[in-house]
């Protein structure tokens, strides 16, 4: 999502068709969205322009500046909504958990780094969930560090239970879909008044300020009333 100024000009430049002519263009329609972007002078957005260019982000063009195709690889990481497919992949959640004893403790701080570095969810100490499927992976870091059978990884159904709860519970829960749902409604309620008139830059940013918060879980560890598909399919008509 989005952290420096200097991506949010870089988003900007996207939502006017990927060319700039001049740096004001920019800073004027961040002025008219104070409450998404704060208060950035004229040298700030040059400053920040000047930093895309030297990173290879932009490019000169026409006597103006273009986005580069990392450009537009950076725009895809910073606005992961714009790339998402409506479909998910079905039912793949899947426990990983560990055993390794304190004289393998070099190969449990490689497990746990992988993990970390997977960004999966941490259930409890040695216990984790996620929606990868990180078998093959873990095999071979298994295999250089010698710790056959200290490695558990178990695929889980909607109706399997975790606890007292079913693991679509349980996801529901530790994952605040309710909360999600919520923010996806209210998008979608926001943007469909009649008398909104919102810019590509706005919507793109309302959007995926909650899709950054949603863990694309397979469709059947969804609540029933999910509200995601329709929000992307919205958002992705009006900004394409």
């Amino acid at each position: 999502m989005v952290e420096t100024v200097t991506d949010y000009v870089l988003i900007a430049i996207f939502c006017f068709g990927g060319y700039l002519k001049s740096p004001y263009s920019v800073n004027k329609t961040m002025e008219t969205l104070g409450d998404l972007f704060g208060n950035y002078n004229y040298q700030t957005i040059k400053r920040a322009l000047q930093n895309l260019n030297s990173k290879g982000l932009l490019l000169k063009s026409g006597g103006g500046l273009k986005i580069s195709p990392a450009g537009k690889e950076k725009v895809l990481e910073i606005l992961p909504g714009l790339n998402a497919q409506n479909k998910r992949k079905q039912g793949e959640i899947f426990l990983i958990t560990y055993d390794i004893c304190e004289a393998s403790k070099y190969g449990r701080q490689n497990i746990m780094r992988f993990l970390k570095r997977s960004g999966v969810y941490q259930v409890q100490e040695s216990v984790y969930l996620t929606t990868k499927d990180l078998r093959s992976e873990l095999s071979e870091i298994i295999e250089s560090l010698h710790i056959k059978g200290a490695v558990l990884v178990a695929k889980l159904g909607a109706d399997s239970f975790f606890g007292d709860k079913t693991t679509k519970e349980y996801l529901s829960k530790i994952y605040k879909l309710d909360d999600l749902n919520d923010r996806y409604c209210d998008f979608i309620d926001f943007i469909k008044k009649p008398s909104q008139k919102l810019s590509r830059l706005h919507i793109n940013f309302l959007f995926n300020r909650i899709f950054k918060n949603d863990s694309r879980l397979p469709d059947e560890f969804l609540p029933d009333n999910w509200h995601g598909k329709e929000a992307l399919k919205l958002y992705q008509k009006l900004t394409f």
